[in-house]
């Protein structure tokens, strides 16, 4: 809920920015978005047991305030749609489905402008993501929530192109790469009622983000963003699972790994 509460709160305060007058050094923006998600998740040999894919519709809104070379920012995102699922039951035998996917991110940060188009980027942030398996025949489905924090640390370029020569229009492009550590996820499991739902943590993950970033001249209120990301979460630790209060067995989270390329078209109020 937490990162749910973050993400409709940039959203509120990009809305309320875009009625500020024209001269305040506010930039308030909103972006239809779509993203391209890759979750693998693994067994203790590294051999992958489950693969969900899918694209999710989504939408962005970002709000930030420069003063000098700091920039201050707020930015969040929803995705949600039903991805692929294609994994295995516990006798090893394929089974197929769908999973109910929903993404929810928003971050707090700042931007230092170090060299004339050359800036540092720290930024603290949540990650809220939703999967409802189905089910089928004798595989129940599966209800989860991962919660998890986020620090990213990174540096971006940016290079003015004059449109002659270059294939590019005049504009500006900027590229990105980013550190990304996450704390463990918070994650609760429900099994549609024939087992009591668990909550359980995973441990902490590291991986990275790239973006870039192109705003034409022509229409300098558009951004034409794309970015990738990779993280890597290790196993979890088994805990106890039950029925109606007596031990049933243990639940672990494999090792999962999240990749998502998510593109957007950012216009600024």
């Amino acid at each position: 809920m937490q990162s749910e509460k973050i993400t409709l709160a940039v959203f509120a305060f990009a809305g309320a920015a875009a009625a500020l007058p024209a001269h305040a050094q506010f930039d308030a923006s909103m972006a239809p978005a779509v993203r391209y998600t890759s979750i693998s998740e693994h067994d203790r040999a590294g051999s992958r047991i489950v693969h969900e894919s899918g694209w999710l519709p989504g939408i962005a809104g970002r709000l930030a305030h420069r003063s000098g070379p700091l920039e201050l920012f707020g930015e969040a995102a929803v995705f949600q749609a039903d991805i692929d699922y294609d994994g295995q039951l516990q006798n090893g035998r394929p089974y197929r489905s769908e999973t109910g996917t929903r993404m929810a991110e928003a971050q707090l940060g700042l931007r230092y402008r170090i060299l004339d188009a050359t800036d540092i980027v720290a930024a603290l942030g949540v990650d809220s993501w939703r999967r409802h398996i189905g089910g089928s025949g004798q595989a129940i489905g599966l209800q989860e929530h991962a919660r998890s924090g986020r620090l990213l640390i990174g540096i971006e370029q940016a290079w003015r192109f004059a449109g002659t020569g270059t294939g590019i229009g005049p504009g500006t492009l900027t590229a990105g790469a980013s550190f990304v550590h996450a704390t463990p996820e918070r994650l609760r499991i429900g099994f549609s009622g024939l087992l009591d739902d668990v909550s359980i943590r995973t441990r902490s993950a590291n991986g990275v983000a790239l973006a870039l970033r192109y705003r034409p001249e022509a229409q300098s209120r558009l951004v034409f963003a794309a970015q990738f990301d990779y993280l890597r979460v290790p196993r979890s630790a088994a805990y106890p699972v039950t029925r109606d209060g007596r031990a049933a067995g243990e639940v672990t989270q494999p090792e999962h790994v999240r990749q998502n390329l998510t593109l957007s078209v950012r216009y600024s109020f």
